[in-house]
């Protein structure tokens, strides 16, 4: 007797999982070693910057977007232990 197997999903070529990651993690800081030096802050600072400055202007050059109209406000209820003779007449 054979036991049928669930179907499992394909995997996402492009998702890596979290040991692919630490491997990745593990080689570039490998590599950095290697070379003498350590990863310094102001590269990534000034990168950050720059991408930050790029989606603002991005968002700067979309048309506005068109506001839904504003009902007017209504003014509040009393509180419904308020006596009847202090409520205000409409």
């Amino acid at each position: 007797m054979t036991r049928a197997t669930p179907a499992r999903p394909a995997p996402d070529p492009l998702a890596m999982t979290a040991a692919e990651k630490a491997m990745c993690e593990w080689e570039a800081r490998h590599d950095v070693a290697r070379r003498g030096r350590s990863a310094l802050a102001g590269p990534v600072q000034h990168y950050l910057s720059e991408a930050h400055s790029r989606e603002a202007c991005e968002r700067a050059a979309e048309p506005p977007r068109a506001e839904p109209p504003r009902r007017p406000a209504r003014p509040p209820s009393p509180p419904p232990h308020d006596p009847w003779w202090l409520r205000p007449v409409r």
